[in-house]
């Protein structure tokens, strides 16, 4: 049975960042368990979760690509990143997007939220 998150976070930026590099970087800062990977055509994805948290990011081949998965999404960008909330303390989803954006050398996009 899947996890009921209680609300996402939906970030994008445009990284020249390997995504196991990406992963590897928030693991460390979250204390989160090791990424899954898995690949599907030209994309490459990546989860993980504990503490109440969890992230999928997602890296496409192209800039337009998630573009097509959402409209509020923005243009030009290759990194799709989901923060999955539960219980996780307010500080760190206020600290995302910086660390997002430390983390993936470019700035981030915080475009929806559900």
């Amino acid at each position: 049975m899947g996890r009921f998150w209680a609300t996402s976070f939906f970030f994008a930026a445009r990284s020249d960042k390997d995504l196991e590099s990406v992963c590897r970087a928030l693991q460390q800062h979250y204390g989160l368990p090791a990424f899954e990977f898995d690949v599907e055509d030209t994309e490459e994805y990546a989860s993980s979760s504990g503490h109440g948290i969890g992230f999928n990011v997602t890296r496409t081949a192209d800039y337009q690509t998630i573009r097509t998965w959402m409209e509020t999404a923005p243009d030009g960008v290759n990194y799709q990143i989901i923060l999955n909330n539960l219980d996780a303390p307010v500080r760190i989803i206020e600290d995302t997007q910086p660390v997002l954006a430390r983390i993936l050398g470019t700035p981030v996009t915080h475009y929806h939220t559900k």
